[in-house]
């Protein structure tokens, strides 16, 4: 029994008691502390210890792919034909003098 509901209980028997009664109430019972179960041990199982595997690295060379050179394409110049403009051609001043 919970001791607070004892202790209570033997409260309200002593405030009941017949008024011929002789004998003393009777103490309260000292509060046992409250302790929780003791929580049962881990069981460790150890862990099986695999070694790992050693793989030596690969190395792996890479593939040397040559340059590939692509000349460059050479667009020739677009030729604009020159356009001459003919020199304006002034009439000789004919002479009279003749």
């Amino acid at each position: 029994m919970n001791p607070e509901i004892a202790g209570q209980f033997k409260n309200e028997l002593d405030a009941n008691a017949l008024p011929g009664d002789t004998a003393a109430p009777s103490p309260a019972p000292a509060a046992a502390p409250i302790t929780e179960p003791a929580a049962a041990p881990a069981i460790e199982t150890p862990a099986a210890e695999t070694p790992a595997a050693e793989t030596p690295a690969t190395e792996t060379p890479a593939a040397e792919t040559p340059a590939t050179e692509t000349p460059a394409t050479e667009t020739p110049a677009a030729e604009t034909p020159a356009t001459e403009t003919p020199a304006a051609e002034t009439p000789a001043a004919e002479d009279d003098s003749m």
